[in-house]
This record gives C-alpha cells, structure tokens and sequence, in this order.
C-alpha cells in the first residue's frame, strides 16, 4: 500500500462503491411501470481482487496491486473467562 501511496480508507470506499446496487430509474409502458436497476454486485469473493482502488497518475492501481480477497472465515475472538 505504501508503494502505490493508497490508504485502508481508500480501499474501503472503493469497495463499497464498487459493490452496490443503484437505481436506474424506470420505463412507462402504457398501464404497467418498470423499476431498473444498475448491478455492480459482486458475486465471487476473488472479483474483489480487479477493484480499482486509486489512480495514481495513468495506472489504475487495483486491490490485487496491494492485497488480495479470498473466502474464508474471520477467526473467532477468544472471550476472556
């Protein structure tokens, strides 16, 4: 992250923008009225990793340039007893 000069926040907010759905808007059809939606939804945890996080200058640096995503589970905290 250092090299590439790009924050945890940054990635943060690239992340979440990067994977929302929008609205569109809708479409008339005589009686009958149509919601649509943009998806940006992303299915598969290693899709994270062609994020674009930042540009710096003309690269685009992506989340693989500094990290990576994979599907795991988050370790439990142990609870003091």
């Amino acid at each position: 992250m250092r090299a590439y000069n790009v924050t945890v926040a940054e990635i943060a907010n690239a992340v979440k923008l990067q994977n929302m759905e929008v609205p569109g808007g809708r479409v008339d059809e005589g009686t009958r009225e149509l919601t649509v939606r943009t998806m940006g939804r992303i299915v598969e945890p290693k899709e994270f990793n062609d994020l674009v996080v930042a540009n710096r200058g003309t690269y685009a640096v992506k989340l693989s340039d500094v990290g990576y995503s994979e599907d795991g589970l988050k370790s439990p905290v142990p609870r003091p007893v």
